[in-house]
C-alpha cells in the first residue's frame, strides 16, 4: 500500500446555496487544476469570475475551492461538489455543462497548463464528519493506494478503526472517501479538518472572494 498527504487550507468561501431537495447523495466530484507558472493571480481572478458566473446562473450545486500547500500536489487547484446522486451529473449537464464550459474557455482556460476529473463515495459508516457546514481553514488529506488483493483486508480495518474512535471521546472529526471513477483503483482518502486538532502549519490568508480556495 502506498500513502500520500497533504494539507488544505480554506482561505474563502463561495457556495451556490444549496435548495431543499431529497436526501443528499454519497457521490463528490474533484476537479483538479494545474497553474500555469507565474499565472496564479490570473487564475484566481479568473476562477471569482467563474464562480460569480455560476451564481448567476443560479446554479443550486455548491462549489469549493482548495489549493494544496504540501503534498504531492502542491500548488494545485481543487474544485469540488459534494453530496450528490449519479443521476444529479446528467441532470447538471444537460443544463449547464456547455455553457460552463464556454465560460471556462474565456476565464479559466488560458491560465491552466492541465487537470483532471474524477468522482468519490463519500464513505459514512466508517466517517465521523463535522456538523458544520462552514468548512475549515485547513485541513489534512492522506491517500491510500491499496493493493487490489488486500482491499477487502483494508475496508475492515477502517472499520476497526472508526469503531475504536467512536467508543472514547476523542474530539476528532473526519471523513473516508472511496475513489470511483478518474484514477488508480483501490484508492481510498482520509480527511480531517483542523477543528479537530491542531495541524502544524501556518497559512495567510491571501484571498477575500466569494470562493472556497483551499491550501493543500
Amino acid at each position: 500500500m502506498r500513502k500520500y498527504w497533504g494539507l488544505i487550507a480554506a482561505l474563502a468561501l463561495l457556495a451556490a446555496p444549496a435548495f431543499a431537495q431529497e436526501k443528499p447523495g454519497n457521490v463528490t466530484r474533484v476537479f483538479v487544476t494545474q497553474v500555469k507558472p507565474g499565472m496564479t493571480k490570473q487564475y484566481e481572478e479568473g476562477r471569482t469570475r467563474h464562480m460569480d458566473w455560476h451564481r448567476k446562473q443560479n446554479d443550486s450545486w455548491s462549489w469549493h475551492v482548495y489549493l494544496v500547500i504540501t503534498g504531492e500536489a502542491e500548488g494545485q487547484y481543487l474544485v469540488v461538489t459534494e453530496n450528490h446522486h449519479w443521476k444529479d451529473f446528467d441532470t447538471w449537464d444537460a443544463k449547464m455543462a456547455d455553457a460552463d464550459e464556454a465560460d471556462g474557455a474565456v476565464n479559466l482556460e488560458p491560465y491552466t497548463a492541465g487537470g483532471s476529473s474524477s468522482f468519490y463515495k463519500y464513505l459514512a459508516d466508517v466517517s465521523k464528519p463535522q456538523t458544520s457546514t462552514i468548512p475549515a481553514r485547513m485541513a489534512e488529506v492522506i491517500h491510500f493506494m491499496v493493493r487490489p488483493d488486500k482491499e477487502a483486508d483494508f475496508s475492515l480495518l477502517i472499520k476497526k478503526i472508526d469503531d475504536a474512535i467512536k467508543k472514547t471521546n476523542w474530539p476528532v472529526n473526519y471523513s473516508w472517501y472511496e475513489l470511483m471513477n478518474g484514477g488508480e483503483q483501490p484508492h481510498f482518502g482520509w480527511y480531517k479538518n483542523s477543528r479537530s486538532r491542531h495541524i502544524s502549519a501556518v497559512v495567510v490568508p491571501r484571498l477575500s472572494i466569494a470562493l472556497i480556495v483551499v491550501k493543500s
